[in-house]
């Protein structure tokens, strides 16, 4: 079963005060966030923002209809949503810009199978067979589904991720590495550009075991 989702986000583009001619987007959806949801991310690439807002309403939605939790109420007109200058930013800083759209995604609901032999690895094996010294992600590999409990040490509501899913993470990751922001399973992880970087690698090594079990 497949449903297209349209819910209005704000990007309050501000100055990033560590790196000259560079923002900070933070990408936001007021309905999920006023019922109690953090569904909001920080972006540094002001040319993918609205692909970062899409795959954070895409992961809102798994995370929601996986729990069967029910889903807020999209406001319809722009010209209701409420804008607040002081949630998403500390005393120093203010927003410059701030843009007001509809993000759509659309949403197929997945169907169960059946698995005949049960698969459970710890993802730390996996990390530690590719010769990382140390890890940001905890969990297992269960089922041909990486189930992820903590990142950067910060524990989380365990949540199944596909190989596909963590690629999607992976791609939106500068290369280069950059401080990030987080949105896992209800919880704001913010990291620094060396764990980023070592979060990106961690992804597709994680990924590519999950492709390995498919075979």
């Amino acid at each position: 079963m497949t449903k297209t989702y349209t819910y209005p986000c704000v990007f309050y583009y501000e100055s990033d005060r560590k790196r000259k001619n560079e923002y900070r987007i933070h990408i936001c959806f007021p309905d999920f966030i006023q019922a109690g949801i953090p569904a909001s991310i920080v972006s540094h690439n002001k040319d993918k923002v609205h692909m970062a807002a899409q795959e954070l309403l895409e992961d809102t939605l798994e995370i929601l209809t996986e729990e069967k939790e029910q889903l807020p109420q999209a406001t319809l007109s722009l010209e209701d949503i409420m804008i607040d200058r002081r949630v998403y930013f500390d005393k120093l800083g203010s927003p410059f810009r701030i843009e007001i759209e509809h993000i759509s995604a659309v949403w197929a609901k997945k169907q169960k199978r059946e698995v005949v032999e049960k698969v459970e690895v710890e993802v730390e094996e996996v990390i530690e067979a590719g010769k990382q010294l140390s890890s940001i992600l905890s969990g297992r590999i269960q089922n041909n589904k990486c189930i992820i409990s903590s990142i950067g040490g910060v524990p989380i509501r365990e949540g199944a991720y596909s190989s596909d899913k963590l690629r999607s993470l992976y791609r939106a990751i500068n290369s280069e590495g950059e401080s990030i922001a987080l949105n896992f399973s209800g919880k704001r992880i913010e990291l620094n550009r060396e764990q980023s970087l070592m979060l990106r690698d961690e992804l597709v090594m994680i990924a590519d075991e999950l492709d390995k079990s498919d075979d």
